[in-house]
């Protein structure tokens, strides 16, 4: 299998021996327990127009959903219309009706400050936080204690229910790679792959780590709930050096990167 957008010929950077996972097992429990206390800011979320990769199903897309619940000619206007054309009810009405699939459910603790700014979720000051982060004292002293970001941006928790897939995409298409840690602690629950060149799944198996965001990539629940963890930020410089990548991940910003895979 060959994924078009390597990390050091590689699919993906496993970056368990560079964290504290024993520090982070042993406040599982304290982070669902977060999870629960901010069950008010978990929202359903939908995808970029552009960024979605051909599959079966029809996504909900975070684009154009505005003027699909607008449009007097859907065949759901007046279920929207009852919802008063809120996008987030709308996307949990769509959610139940089993012809879509999106992102599933997220729940931010650190989001950008200024609405769809998405280029700057591994900006540190350009994020801020939300009311959620207060509900996880722990998660915020072990994330303020990674020692592979100078700063951290967006913090969002992605769950997925049994067997439901979420939205095959790509983040961008050109652009330097995000600098990003994802955090599945049980793989069992939910499998994260990459899509390759031939359009075949490849499995993460790893438990923390990093891909090229350029690449197609999705979820997929399996037997039971499952939640994942992505931090966004800026790796550190003297690290990235000891491990052979700043220039992978901090390109001449001349450079144009596009991708093939249709």
């Amino acid at each position: 299998m060959t994924i078009q957008y390597q990390i050091d010929n590689k699919p993906f950077l496993d970056l368990e021996p560079y964290i504290d996972m024993k520090g982070f097992e042993l406040i599982e429990k304290e982070i669902i327990l977060g999870i629960v206390k901010s069950r008010q800011h978990i929202q359903d979320d939908g995808c970029n127009t552009v960024n979605i990769y051909n599959g079966v199903y029809p996504s909900i897309v975070n684009g154009t959903f505005p003027n699909t619940i607008n449009n007097p000619k859907n065949e759901n206007y007046k279920y929207y219309e009852r919802l008063d054309f809120k996008p987030l009810e709308c996307k949990m009405f769509n959610r139940y009706l089993g012809k879509y699939t999106q992102m599933g459910q997220l729940l931010a603790l650190r989001m950008w400050k200024n609405p769809g700014a998405v280029k700057s979720k591994g900006i540190q000051e350009d994020c801020k936080d939300l009311a959620a982060y207060n509900n996880f004292p722990l998660l915020r002293e072990w994330i303020n204690n990674l020692k592979i970001f100078d700063g951290i941006g967006r913090i969002i928790f992605w769950f997925n229910a049994p067997g439901e897939p979420h939205t095959i995409h790509k983040d961008t298409y050109a652009g330097h790679p995000d600098h990003f840690l994802l955090i599945n602690l049980h793989p069992e629950n939910k499998d994260l792959f990459l899509i390759d060149i031939a359009g075949q799944q490849l499995s993460i198996p790893s438990r923390a780590f990093c891909f090229d965001a350029r690449n197609y990539h999705g979820s997929q629940g399996k037997d039971f709930y499952s939640w994942t963890l992505r931090i966004d930020g800026r790796f550190n410089q003297q690290w990235l050096e000891s491990i052979g990548l700043w220039e992978y991940f901090n390109p001449d910003q001349s450079q144009v990167f596009s991708s093939s895979i249709p």
